[in-house]
């Protein structure tokens, strides 16, 4: 299988309020001490600012697959299932990441 296509994308927008939040989490955490709830959203956080940020498009002879961060997040689609192809601007109220929208599934990382 011979790779046609592959484009990552890093998303700035997101690193940056994600590395905002878990700085806030942090500063909380040491100036009032550790509380479970601060705890667990410093982990949450954490955990999407090492999957989110980056979402890979890669196209081979029979596959067109999409992942996020490292790939524990993918999708893949057979190219010969694929009916047709066009550009298109979604509206801001879709917001960014794994969703259904009123088009179908949104895969989408703010840049």
């Amino acid at each position: 299988m011979a790779q046609i296509y592959k484009h990552t994308q890093i998303g700035f927008v997101v690193l940056a309020l994600l590395g905002f939040g878990i700085l806030v989490i942090l500063g909380v955490i040491l100036a009032a001490g550790s509380h479970p709830i601060l705890i667990a959203v410093f982990v949450l956080l954490l955990a999407c600012a090492i999957v989110f940020p980056l979402m890979t498009i890669e196209i081979n002879d029979s596959v067109l697959m999409l992942s996020f961060g490292s790939g524990i997040i993918r999708k893949s689609v057979q190219v010969t299932d694929i009916e047709s192809a066009k550009i298109v601007q979604n509206s801001w109220l879709y917001g960014w990441g794994i969703h259904f929208t009123p088009h179908g599934w949104l895969y989408l990382i703010c840049v």
